[in-house]
C-alpha cells in the first residue's frame, strides 16, 4: 500500500476533481490552472489578489510554474494554498480573528521572513500576526507530516556559542537534543519550529509560534497520524509552559471548530475542500 501522505494527496486531488470543471485543471487533475479556483469560492477577488500580491513579494517560487507545468501553489495538497485560503478573509477585520485563544492582531501577513541572528538567515512563516504586545508566527501543514523524513542539517552558524546562547527554558534544551541528535522526531518538523522560536526572540514576551496541522477525517487510525501526534505531545512535554516564544499546536478541524460560528459559510467551504477521508 502507498504511504498515507501519498494517499492523502490522491483524496485532496479527487476532491479538487470533483470542485472544479474539467478545463480548469492542469492535465493530471491535481492543480487547478488559476491561482483563485486553487483557493476556496468564498473567497472575494480582493482577498485573491491579496494573496496572491503576498506571495509574489516574499515567496515567489510558490508562483512558478514547475518543470512538469503545474504551479505549486495552485496544488490540491498545497499547504499555501490552504493558508491562503483559510486566512485571507480576515485581511480586512484582523482584529476579529482568533488563532490558539490568540486576539488582538491588528495585521496579518503571508509568508512573513524574519531574520534569525548569527547566521541563520530567515526563514519563512507562512503567516504573521501582529498586535499590541503580540506577535504570533503560524507554520502550517497539510501533508508534510504525514511520511517521516529526515531532519534538515543544521549550518555551521548554528553550532556558534552565540546562537547557542540565543534560547533558553525548553527551547534550549530542545535546540540541543536536536543538534546533539538525542533526539530525532521523524515526522514533526522540530527543527524548523526551533529556527522559527530563534526568529521570533526579538519580539520577546508577547511572541507565540502556532503549529496549524491538517489531519484527513478520522485520522486517529493511522500510525502517522498517531506518530505525529505522539511526537507533538514530547515537544509539548520537553518545552514545558514557560519557553519563549510560547508555543501552541492544533489541528485544522480545531480551528475551524472554533472559526464557524462567526464564519459559517467560510468554514463550510474550507471543510468540502478539504475535509476528506483516505483508506
Amino acid at each position: 500500500m502507498s504511504s498515507l501522505q501519498t494517499r492523502a494527496r490522491e483524496a485532496l486531488a479527487a476532491r479538487l476533481r470533483e470542485q472544479l470543471p474539467p478545463e480548469a485543471l492542469h492535465p493530471g487533475g491535481a492543480h487547478a490552472l488559476r491561482f483563485a479556483d486553487a483557493l476556496v469560492p468564498t473567497l472575494d477577488a480582493g482577498d485573491v489578489a491579496w494573496a496572491h500580491a503576498q506571495l509574489a513579494l516574499r515567496a515567489k517560487g510558490e508562483l512558478r510554474p514547475a518543470r512538469s507545468g503545474p504551479v505549486q501553489a495552485h496544488g490540491a495538497w498545497s499547504s499555501t494554498a490552504l493558508v491562503c485560503s483559510a486566512f485571507a478573509p480576515w485581511r480586512t477585520d484582523p482584529g476579529a480573528l482568533r488563532v490558539a485563544g490568540l486576539g488582538g492582531f491588528a495585521t496579518i501577513r503571508l509568508e512573513e521572513r524574519l531574520h534569525i541572528p548569527h547566521g541563520g538567515g530567515t526563514p519563512n512563516l507562512d503567516v504573521a500576526l501582529d498586535g499590541p504586545g503580540l506577535f504570533a508566527g503560524v507554520e502550517s501543514k497539510l501533508t508534510e507530516h504525514l511520511a517521516p523524513s529526515p531532519a534538515r542539517a543544521w549550518r555551521p552558524a548554528y553550532r556558534r556559542p552565540a546562537m547557542l546562547a540565543a534560547l533558553d527554558g525548553g527551547w534550549a534544551d530542545v535546540f540541543a537534543a536536536l543538534l546533539e541528535e538525542r533526539w530525532a522526531p521523524c515526522h514533526l518538523d522540530a527543527g524548523q519550529l526551533v529556527r522559527h522560536a530563534l526568529s521570533l526572540r526579538s519580539r520577546g514576551a508577547g511572541a507565540h509560534l502556532v503549529l496549524l496541522f491538517w489531519e484527513p477525517a478520522g485520522g486517529a487510525g493511522h500510525p502517522e497520524v498517531e506518530a505525529h501526534r505522539h511526537e507533538l505531545d514530547e515537544l509539548r512535554a520537553r518545552l514545558g509552559d514557560d519557553a519563549v516564544p510560547r508555543f501552541h499546536a492544533l489541528s485544522y478541524a480545531d480551528l475551524l471548530d472554533a472559526w464557524e460560528p462567526d464564519r459559517p459559510d467560510h468554514v463550510a467551504a474550507l471543510r468540502a475542500r478539504y475535509e476528506v477521508s483516505v483508506g
